[in-house]
């Protein structure tokens, strides 16, 4: 009780300019530990990025990175850690990481990769998921794989990323058909489905704000 009514004499009698100037203070304390990716407290992301052979994975990369690796042939390709900073300043912190091919044997490192990472991205042709019924039973078969070691930990995000938006007739209706056929399967919902031109950098930029969330 003493202590408490020493520090409220304290206040009253401390200088206004001090009391606001600790205030901001606190706030901006309070504000480092807000993730820029909200639900989450960590300071810096690690990047899982996974997908279909030729599906955009590498010039989701050369954005990020503003590197020029799409064309060439990757089998696996490390790249490290790095800030992706925006128009305003504002800047994401990504683990060091790998970029690997989309065959199919790479699948035995999915489970290493889903783990140590906390957004995880995969990547598809969204006009061969919706005519090509092998490629998505394939698609279908790595996502059923990644849910099952997704729902170890809750926290992580999956974004199902559908290249190839600019090859559709109907990008709204194909997208909501691509959707539908998704859903079906019942394999497990993701924090996402984003249908993107690749190779139009602003639409990139705009899959960038909403994975990172930086508005």
């Amino acid at each position: 009780m003493v202590l408490l009514s020493l520090n409220t004499s304290l206040l009253q009698e401390a200088n206004p300019v001090l009391l606001i100037v600790s205030g901001i203070a606190l706030l901006l304390s309070l504000f480092i530990h807000i993730s820029i990716w909200k639900g989450t407290n960590k300071k810096e992301l690690g990047l899982a990025v996974l997908g279909e052979n030729q599906s955009g994975k590498t010039l989701w990369y050369d954005f990020l990175c503003n590197t020029q690796f799409s064309g060439v042939h990757t089998m696996e390709r490390e790249y490290d850690a790095f800030d992706f900073e925006y128009d305003d300043g504002r800047k994401v912190h990504i683990k060091k990481g790998r970029d690997i091919n989309g065959d199919r044997h790479f699948m035995s490192i999915y489970e290493q990769m889903v783990k140590n990472n906390d957004v995880i991205m995969f990547f598809n042709n969204i006009e061969q998921y919706i005519h090509n019924e092998e490629y998505r039973r394939d698609v279908n078969s790595r996502l059923d794989f990644i849910f099952h070691h997704l729902d170890l930990d809750k926290d992580k995000k999956l974004y199902i990323m559908w290249s190839y938006a600019d090859k559709l007739a109907d990008r709204s209706k194909g997208a909501d058909e691509a959707k539908s056929l998704f859903l079906k399967r019942q394999i497990g919902k993701p924090t996402a489905f984003l249908v993107v031109n690749m190779t139009d950098n602003d639409e990139v930029k705009e899959c960038a704000k909403k994975i990172f969330n930086v508005k």
